[in-house]
């Protein structure tokens, strides 16, 4: 063989080398394409995993928070008046500093919601609900212990008002 011979086929097997390297090549670069789009296959799951498991750790805190907050408002609803509830508003506020605003007991003014019925007066309604025959009597049994209170006169005016107790008015 001739050197021009020899070189035209070194010439050729570096030729068939480098179609050999741009097809390795192109395989690279299809094999990365792959494994991007498997990792991407595999990443997104995982993130919808991990955002699942982030929204139910916040629901729950979130429920025990507003469970907390019901706790709450039905222990201070359950007061006889509106001092109490104040007086249960600042307890709870004492117990549980880091659970409600620094000014909850304070932002409930009992002077805004008015008077309500104090326990012994819900006891005398009780009364006479249960004994509307002596309800008249108990009444005035009642006006003549504390002469002072006054919400009982419209009260007693619409009992003698009543035909139900029309009977027991006139035992007076």
């Amino acid at each position: 063989m001739s050197s021009n011979q020899v070189i035209g086929v070194e010439q050729e097997k570096l030729l068939i080398e480098r179609e050999k390297l741009l097809v390795e090549r192109e395989k690279l670069a299809l094999e990365r394409y792959k494994a991007r789009w498997t990792a991407i296959g595999v990443g997104i799951p995982i993130l919808v995993i991990a955002a699942t498991v982030a929204l139910g750790i916040w629901s729950q805190y979130q429920k025990g928070h507003d469970d907390f907050s019901l706790k709450a408002a039905e222990i201070l609803l359950q007061s006889d008046s509106p001092d109490a509830t104040k007086n249960k508003a600042a307890a709870l506020q004492a117990l549980f500093p880091s659970q409600l605003p620094a000014d909850f007991a304070k932002s409930f003014q009992p002077n805004q919601f008015g008077a309500n019925t104090v326990p012994s007066q819900r006891e005398l309604l009780q009364l006479m609900a249960s004994r509307p025959e002596d309800a008249v009597r108990i009444l005035a049994m009642w006006k003549s212990m504390f002469p002072g209170d006054e919400w009982i006169e419209p009260f007693e005016k619409n009992l003698a008002s009543n035909p139900s107790f029309q009977g027991t008015v006139t035992r007076k």
